[in-house]
């Protein structure tokens, strides 16, 4: 219970009944709350006030019997007796109040029979108490016969229970009075609390209430507004005002909602909202009225520049070429722009409201998939984009539209945006284009077995050339050998030139040959790649030259290479062309320089072989990979020209490109990449 025993029942008056109770009866009484303060006390035994409660040890036995009554209570008994251990008799009844425990009625301190002076002087001498006097306080205490003592309880107990409901109607009371309070004080705190003006007038147009805002706006006080005419008050006038909410409110009985103006001395305006509401007596009609005042200057403004946002968004979207619309969960158009209102022949007005059939005359299949697509982008809330649709419009065409559709919301209700380009042309174009390519396939497959035919017929060519052509030009030097060996004696000096000449040429013309061949099993050779080391390669490449370099000083430089991914054969005929290369060019060279190593350019690794030969004119380096083509004489440079040609068919074949860069007399530099 949230009150107090004390504040629900009036105690001096029940100290009174109490008081006479125990007079008539003879008896000691007293009400103690369930802490155990003595609330109430009459006629209380001198044994207990002057002996047993001023001893701690006597008093402890006291509030044993306290407790113990206190606790059989709690158990839901009537009332309780129980012989304390100081020798009285001691009875109690529950004050219950609205069900809950709240205090207990106390009777007692008396004997059921006559006590035995002997014990009680014994208890005197065990305490300290003066034997005399504790005897005499003895002799005062009532003796009442259980049969007398019932009608005592019963009393006792239904004096509880009056109790208990004099506190319920008290409780009730309390509480309507605090509900009351507390109701006013909750109206007061939120018509404070109102952010704008508010008031309350009656019939007569006089001031109730007015609320806080209010008053700081007039800088006035409640007292100087309540019981003055309204109009007169806050707008310093004699007589109502035209545009009044409070007067419509009488008029109808209803809530009503006015705008007014309120110019201002520097000439600009306020925009105001006034909402009236009815307040109605036990009879049901209006006795006052209360006006709240909203001043919506801010939102018309805000209004009326999202309009004019509005009426922008709504040019540039009727200035999109494309096709802008958005329709509801059941395919209804909300919005359309100018150019979906053109593809239906219609302005977009016409538009909203209606579906895809009302507009068309559309196949049942094709609607029906228009809106499933529609829904199912509004139900899962992620967009969808749709490559290619057909769609009819209301002139019997029928063009492809590529659609992007996206969930949102309008004005709280789930729908759809979508954004449609009509690609009917470039769809032909599509079409068109791959007409062509599969016709250009065709032509392609033609002539790439046309190509192989060619190639399989120039390699069976390239093999008859050249196993046809190394047997005359065996012939020739062989029987051009015999002629310098066995009729040696028999030529002259020019003769044995001529013959020697014969023998050059023949053998030039079978490495030519032996070029050509391997020129064109390059293109053809497969591909086995592998991580290698073209640092290691260069090396071998090199060694299987040694003879090359008798007689000469040569300076090789490996420097270390990333490992590549390439075919470990094909890269070492590069390095053996290139390094002959270099090895033929520098022969005019005190000391050779041969350097192989990498670089890194533009995030690329880019390999180089560099020597420190003739070099060349850098006007020529275009023909340097050409096959047949030489830039020095062949007295001067032995070769057939084809080597270049064979590195950068293999370097092409490795997907690199593979460069030149020479400087006449200084040295060149073959660089390429894999």
């Amino acid at each position: 219970m949230k009150y107090e025993f004390v504040e629900v029942i009036k105690t001096d008056k029940i100290q009174v009944l109490t008081d006479n109770f125990c007079d008539a009866v003879g008896i000691a009484s007293a009400i103690i709350d369930l802490n155990g303060t003595v609330l109430i006390g009459s006629r209380w035994q001198r044994i207990c006030t002057d002996f047993h409660r001023v001893n701690l040890q006597t008093c402890s036995m006291c509030i044993e019997s306290d407790t113990i009554l206190a606790n059989r209570l709690i158990k839901g008994q009537k009332y309780a007796i129980y012989e304390c251990r100081n020798g009285l008799i001691d009875a109690a009844a529950p004050i219950m109040i609205e069900g809950e425990h709240v205090a207990n009625l106390f009777v007692g301190q008396f004997l059921f029979q006559p006590p035995d002076v002997e014990y009680f002087r014994k208890r005197a001498r065990e305490y300290g108490f003066d034997e005399n006097a504790y005897v005499e306080a003895l002799s005062e205490v009532p003796i009442i016969s259980k049969e007398r003592v019932e009608p005592i309880l019963d009393f006792l107990s239904g004096f509880a229970e009056l109790l208990g409901e004099m506190g319920l109607r008290q409780v009730k009371q309390l509480e309507a009075t605090d509900s009351l309070w507390e109701s006013e004080a909750r109206l007061r705190t939120v018509f404070d609390g109102v952010a704008y003006p508010m008031h309350v007038v009656n019939r007569d147009f006089e001031v109730v209430m007015t609320n806080k805002r209010l008053l700081d706006l007039r800088n006035m006080t409640q007292e100087e507004a309540v019981g003055r005419y309204c109009y007169e008050v806050y707008q310093g006038r004699e007589e109502i005002c035209e545009v009044c909410a409070a007067r419509e409110v009488f008029r109808t009985g209803a809530p009503i909602k006015v705008d007014k103006t309120l110019p201002l001395q520097d000439g600009s305006v306020r925009y105001l909202e006034v909402c009236g509401y009815p307040v109605f007596d036990e009879r049901g009609e209006v006795c006052q009225a209360i006006e709240s005042t909203t001043d919506i200057t801010e939102r018309r403004q805000a209004e009326d520049a999202l309009r004019r946002s509005e009426a922008r968004l709504r040019e540039v979207i009727d200035l999109v070429p494309h096709m802008i619309f958005a329709k509801d969960r059941d395919g209804r158009f909300i919005l359309a722009n100018e150019s979906t209102a053109d593809s239906y022949g219609m302005i977009p007005e016409k538009m909203i409201g209606k579906t895809y059939p009302e507009l068309v005359n559309a196949m049942p299949h094709e609607y029906e998939r228009f809106l499933n697509d529609d829904r199912e982008v509004v139900d899962s809330g992620k967009p969808r984009f749709i490559p290619e649709e057909e769609i009819t419009y209301p002139d019997g065409r029928t063009v492809v539209l590529q659609t992007t559709k996206i969930p949102f919301t309008s004005a709280g209700i789930p729908a759809v945006l979508g954004v449609a380009v009509d690609i009917t042309e470039r769809k032909k174009a599509e079409d068109a284009l791959q007409k062509a390519h599969d016709e250009l396939e065709i032509r392609v497959r033609e002539r790439t077995a046309d190509l192989q035919a060619m190639n399989k017929e120039l390699e069976a060519f390239a093999y008859s050339v050249s196993h046809d052509l190394r047997a005359p030009l065996r012939a020739i030097d062989g029987f051009s050998q015999i002629l310098l060996e066995d009729y040696l004696d028999a030529l002259d000096e020019q003769g044995k030139h001529y013959l020697q000449r014969v023998r050059a040429g023949t053998q030039n013309m079978g490495r030519l040959i032996d070029d050509l061949l391997n020129l064109s099993r390059i293109g053809r050779q497969p591909m086995t790649k592998k991580t290698i080391n073209l640092e290691a390669i260069a090396g071998d490449a090199y060694k299987s030259m040694e003879d090359k370099c008798k007689g000469r000083k040569v300076n090789l430089t490996l420097h270390q290479c990333p490992p590549v991914l390439a075919d470990p054969d094909l890269m070492q005929i590069v390095f053996v062309n290139l390094s002959s290369n270099a090895l033929k060019f520098t022969g005019c060279r005190e000391t050779a320089e041969i350097e192989v190593g990498s670089d890194t350019k533009d995030d690329q690794t880019v390999f180089f072989v560099k020597d420190n030969g003739v070099g060349l004119d850098m006007k020529y380096a275009d023909k340097v990979f050409t096959p047949f083509q030489r830039l020095h004489r062949v007295e001067e440079y032995e070769g057939t020209g084809v080597g270049l040609s064979i590195v950068q068919r293999i370097i092409h074949r490795h997907g690199g490109r593979i460069w030149v860069e020479s400087e006449v007399d200084v040295g060149t530099t073959f660089y390429f990449t894999l």
